[in-house]
């Protein structure tokens, strides 16, 4: 996946949270925009435990490997407004 997708979803407002699907099945939970860093060749995700103020720990993945952006609620993921 590009990195633009992800950050257009991450700017979304009001923010949609979502899941990134992974290649290999695994999907990791974006409840809230300051939970993803992203650069050119890696995407961080903080992992949080319910209740938690900071994350237990840090998942890094490429972004090759994140096949798609899934809303949490089940909504179709909204489309960018074109400009």
């Amino acid at each position: 996946m590009r990195t633009t997708e992800i950050e257009t979803q991450l700017r979304q407002r009001p923010f949609v949270p979502f899941l990134l699907r992974m290649s290999d099945g695994h999907a990791l939970e974006v409840r809230h925009p300051e939970m993803v860093l992203v650069s050119r060749t890696v995407v961080a995700v903080g992992v949080y435990r319910p209740g938690d103020s900071k994350p237990e720990h840090i998942v890094l993945r490429d972004p090759i490997n994140i096949i798609r952006i899934e809303p949490l609620d089940g909504r179709a993921r909204p489309r960018p407004r074109r400009k």
